[in-house]
């Protein structure tokens, strides 16, 4: 969050909390109170765990910041804290602590499950969770056997199959989508080049 004047400031990787120190001095600045804002984050290093749960606490900032150390990529201490809403998306790519990609899923072993199913329920989540979405790049739905990836604006006509993993050539039949997509768009160094060199923006004319 950029530029936060009230509601939930969250921070998946909060380090020693700079950013919730930050946040308040934004708020100050700008005429608001401390208590418009709500802290809340976790770190998976305990000893800067405790920096981050010192450095709000001095200024009188206060915050949650989960029971204990953890991974937020392997454990979320927070999986509800979504809006005013109670939705948890299945998968959630962050990069820096921003997050730039969802992976919606669907039960493979349901026969009345689609790919599409997903797709659906990441268009509630943009309603229900908009902030999610508000640094957006990547948008991943798939069945567990067909994967398609498109950008946060797309229809599902442009939700496309990902061919390739080291961009080369394309992989071979045997190896399901999900796996091809996965390797071939969140390996760390293709997902930044991806993000650096092919996402555009189109002017809206309409809004200046």
């Amino acid at each position: 969050m950029l530029a936060p004047y009230k509601g939930r400031v969250f921070d998946p990787c909060c380090g020693s909390g700079g950013m919730f120190v930050q946040s308040e001095k934004f708020v100050e600045v700008h005429g608001g109170r401390i208590g418009d804002i709500s802290i809340y984050g976790q770190e998976s290093n305990p000893t800067i765990r405790r920096l981050a749960m010192m450095n709000p606490a001095i200024r009188g900032i206060e915050g949650d910041l989960g029971p204990e150390h953890a991974d937020s990529f392997r454990r979320d201490l927070h999986p509800d804290l979504k809006g005013q809403c109670n939705r948890r998306p299945d998968i959630v790519v962050f990069v820096n602590g921003l997050p730039l990609g969802v992976i919606e899923l669907e039960n493979a072993a349901d026969e009345d499950a689609t790919i599409w199913d997903a797709w659906n329920q990441l268009q509630t989540y943009k309603q229900e969770i908009g902030s999610l979405f508000h640094f957006n790049e990547v948008l991943v739905v798939s069945d567990g056997l067909q994967a398609r990836i498109g950008s946060l604006t797309a229809s599902q006509e442009w939700f496309k199959v990902w061919r390739t993993i080291a961009g080369e050539e394309t992989a071979p039949a045997s190896i399901l989508e999900l796996e091809v997509l996965v390797r071939g768009v969140f390996a760390p160094a293709r997902f930044l080049t991806l993000l650096r060199h092919f996402v555009t923006f189109e002017e809206d004319r309409d809004r200046g």
